[in-house]
């Protein structure tokens, strides 16, 4: 029962966090903080589709550069297992995920593999970006950038000129 108890809860804060990406991606919030930028904070754009923040990276990892959804939600940055170069994918280390097959689903990763990310501008990130299989994808894109990209790069949104603002390692 306990369980049970703490999936809803999870899934009851998850839900309330995309009703309020939502939102505020549809609505424009006028919450923002228009802080200066410091000299050693970098931004790249995203877009916004069907109230849905998108961003599109090229990465060493993928036959073609990725598509993914902005997803504060989401534990980990995982792509669409048919994009994935299958030399680089380890897949002895596989991660178990709920969620994203359902509110009550588990479901494991098909492997990790060390990427590289490029931004419009030439910035890049370094991540581990799992796999996953193409059904487990909502819509037209082909992964979703999760909140372990976000917390390493201390990355914010700024809704309101369509950014994502972050610091690169040493960048502190």
């Amino acid at each position: 029962m306990k369980n049970m108890n703490l999936t809803t809860i999870a899934l009851v804060i998850v839900i309330l966090a995309v009703a309020s990406m939502e939102a505020t991606f549809c609505g424009r919030s006028e919450r923002e903080n228009e802080s200066p930028k410091s000299p050693n904070e970098h931004t790249a754009n995203f877009v916004v589709e069907n109230c849905k923040p998108f961003i599109i990276l090229w990465s060493n990892i993928t036959i073609k550069p990725v598509k993914l959804m902005i997803d504060t939600g989401a534990t980990l940055t995982v792509v669409a297992s048919d994009l994935v170069n299958p030399d680089v994918l380890d897949t002895s280390d596989r991660v178990s995920i709920y969620g994203i097959a359902g509110p009550d689903a588990k479901m494991e990763t098909l492997g990790v593999a060390h990427s590289i990310l490029s931004f419009s501008d030439h910035k890049k990130v370094d991540i581990e970006i799992h796999a996953i299989d193409k059904k487990y994808i909502r819509g037209l894109y082909d992964g979703y950038f999760g909140n372990d990209l976000m917390i390493k790069y201390k990355m914010k949104i700024d809704t309101k000129r369509s950014k994502l603002i972050f610091r690169l390692n040493g960048d502190y």
